[in-house]
């Protein structure tokens, strides 16, 4: 079985995910500027 965990950080109008499933080795990390149109990530 996998557990999926997500966090999102806001910094300075930017926003950072990091998604981590256990289990597995396959990650994620993204970076979004505040420009950036917020349904496209």
């Amino acid at each position: 079985s996998y557990g999926v965990a997500g966090n999102v950080f806001i910094d300075s109008g930017r926003h950072y995910w990091e998604v981590v499933i256990s289990g597995s080795t396959w990650y994620a990390i993204g970076l979004a500027y505040k420009s950036a149109p917020k349904h496209e990530w």
